[in-house]
């Protein structure tokens, strides 16, 4: 059921993303096996699908961890784009290869942006 703050939030996050996105590429693949020594996948079909979503963001120095602190989720090099809920023929998930202009990246961790029963945006984390 649609909440009233999902029939507020959900189109304002679809126009501000139409506003600033850009277009780029998601891939997403199934029936894949992927080798974690080789950072590869091997087999499976791969289907792409062009979404918009907002330019890549840095994270804030204070997020980014270091291995010898202990919390290196999130690297100095990752960054982040938002990609509306709304309207996809695909679910955004970790493993997926995402190209924005002309750079690959891959989909470290999904963060969804609940509004009430929606998803009104992801947040992706992305790492070259």
């Amino acid at each position: 059921m649609v909440t009233a703050l999902d029939a507020k939030l959900v189109p304002k996050a679809l126009a501000i993303i139409a506003k600033v996105g850009r277009s780029a590429t998601v891939t997403v693949r199934s029936g894949a096996t992927y080798d974690a020594a080789t950072g590869k996948y091997t087999g499976g079909t791969s289907t792409p699908y062009t979404v918009t979503m907002t330019p890549r963001l840095a994270y804030e120095q204070r997020y980014v961890g270091s291995p010898s602190s202990g919390n290196d989720v999130i690297k100095a090099e990752d960054c982040y784009v938002l990609l509306a809920g709304s309207g996809l023929a695909f679910t955004p998930n970790r493993g997926q290869i995402l190209t924005i202009l002309g750079t690959t990246y891959r989909v470290i961790d999904v963060k969804p942006y609940e509004t009430g029963d929606q998803i009104a945006a992801f947040e992706l984390q992305l790492r070259r």
